[in-house]
């Protein structure tokens, strides 16, 4: 074989592996923020943990930030600058760095960014599990988690649709009836929760910073969509009844006025228990409100 034919063959076997196996694979959960795997469509993001007993997903929206908006420029920089010019060029550095510090400078050095807080899945008597593997496919930007329990395999798949501008978590169980899992909600700052029917909407108030009062809330829902109907008597708890296949997603407009209560530290629960063929969507969107 000449050396032509051996660089073809090696191109084609780079092409063929490349191809297959951009993936970034692990064989246990995130253990912090940054063993967890990124998805996002430029508006929305989420670093999706990959927990077996309780899923974590990190929720960013691009526009919340701390403060308010504000002007960083200080009226004497424009006039001090020919000066700052001239000392540079006279290699009278130091004397220039002081008339910078003096006058260039203010006391809002720019707002942060805020966390849209965290979404939880707490998983029931799924700490036996076996099998655990989680990924991130980069030919497709989706994440997959999945394990055994017992003799049923549960996946989630988790991606956020540019063109729908949402996060999309799919859940899925091997078996029927083995579902059951509590959705809540968590963020650091002052929130209210409200659960209504298959929609769990949170608002998040943002924070003060460099003297700055907050001017921005947001809000997120979470959307559970299933082809089941929800019992009247657990409105609060959310629990689809006895579907058969998966619905295609909907996307519902934000609202921009809800009615919310004060829910405690944690926020509130959807208990949601799926009963028949062990399938499950979740949609979450967000925008800042005001």
């Amino acid at each position: 074989m000449n050396r032509n034919t051996f660089f073809v063959l090696f191109l084609l076997i780079s092409n063929l592996v490349s191809g297959q196996d951009l993936k970034l694979w692990y064989s246990q959960p995130a253990q912090n923020w940054s063993e967890a795997l990124p998805i996002g469509n430029s508006r929305l993001g989420a670093m999706v943990y990959g927990g077996i007993e309780r899923e974590e997903l990190q929720l960013n929206e691009e526009t919340f930030w701390a403060g308010s908006p504000y002007n960083n420029n200080t009226p004497n920089a424009v006039h001090v600058l020919p000066v700052v010019r001239k000392l540079i060029f006279e290699g009278r550095n130091k004397e220039a760095q002081r008339l910078i510090d003096a006058n260039f400078l203010t006391q809002q050095h720019g707002m942060s960014y805020l966390t849209l807080g965290s979404l939880y899945l707490e998983f029931p008597e799924h700490q036996n599990a076996s099998g655990f593997y989680r990924d991130l496919n980069l030919e497709n930007a989706t994440t997959t988690t999945r394990y055994q329990v017992d003799d049923v395999t549960y996946t989630r798949t988790t991606f956020a649709s540019f063109t729908d501008n949402v996060i999309i978590m799919h859940i899925k169980a091997s078996k029927a009836n083995a579902l059951n899992f509590t959705i809540a909600y968590n963020f650091p700052l002052v929130h209210k929760v409200n659960v209504q029917n298959d929609k769990l909407t949170v608002t998040c108030q943002g924070k003060e910073q460099e003297g700055l009062k907050a001017a921005l809330r947001a809000e997120c829902q979470i959307q559970v969509k299933t082809n089941g109907t929800l019992r009247p008597s657990f409105i609060e708890a959310g629990a689809p009844d006895m579907a058969n296949e998966l619905y295609e997603y909907i996307i519902e407009e934000c609202k921009k006025v809800i009615p919310v209560v004060e829910r405690g530290n944690f926020g509130a629960d959807m208990k949601v228990s799926l009963l028949n063929d062990g399938q499950f969507t979740i949609v979450l969107d967000s925008e800042q409100i005001c």
